[in-house]
Parts: structure tokens; sequence; C-alpha cells
């Protein structure tokens, strides 16, 4: 079983791009805090996301930098050939699903 299911914050304005045959991608990043079990600090993980069409929509349209956002999607792999011609490779969240945290900021 492949799920995640993440409570965070929109660490910028989400980019969004519209790839062939009409379909809508977007690419975010939210900032997820973690406490550490012995002392209790916490720390930020910054994880990569991809939202498709009607999510995609949703996503545009309510949340920007600084919202709180849950996302439930599942753990992708991807890749791309740098500038110096090695292959890169990262891991992100394809979004499914999301839903709102907390009540808009005014």
């Amino acid at each position: 079983m492949n799920k995640v299911i993440l409570k965070g914050r929109m660490v910028d304005t989400p980019q969004s791009a519209i790839l062939s045959q009409n379909s809508e991608v977007l690419n975010f990043t939210l900032a997820v805090s973690r406490k550490h079990r012995k002392n209790g600090e916490s720390d930020t993980d910054f994880i990569r996301c991809k939202a498709w069409n009607g999510t995609a929509n949703l996503i545009e349209k309510y949340f920007s930098q600084g919202d709180s956002i849950i996302i439930v999607g599942e753990l992708r792999n991807g890749k791309y050939t740098a500038s110096g011609g090695e292959d890169k490779y990262y891991t992100y969240v394809n979004v499914d699903e999301i839903d709102f945290a907390e009540k808009k900021r005014q």
C-alpha cells in the first residue's frame, strides 16, 4: 500500500502548467513540521507535491503561500537530466485529495 497523508503549509504560490491534451499539473512544496522525540523541539521537512486537473484547479483557486492544507496521495519517483548530463532522481507526493486545515486568514 502506498498512501501518504500530510498536513502542512504552502511554501510558495503553486505553479501550474498545461500539458498535452489539456492536462494541467500543479507543482508546489509543502512545509511539514515534525517533533523530535527526545527533546520535543520541532524541525521542518519540505515535501515536493504534484496535483493534476481538478485537484490542481481546487488548490490553485483556494490556496496560496502560507495557507495550511491537508493532502492525501502516494509517493512517486521522478527523474530528470541535469545540465551536466547526469540523471537526477527525486521523490514527490502525487496528490489525489485535499482538505482545508484551517479557516482562511483575513
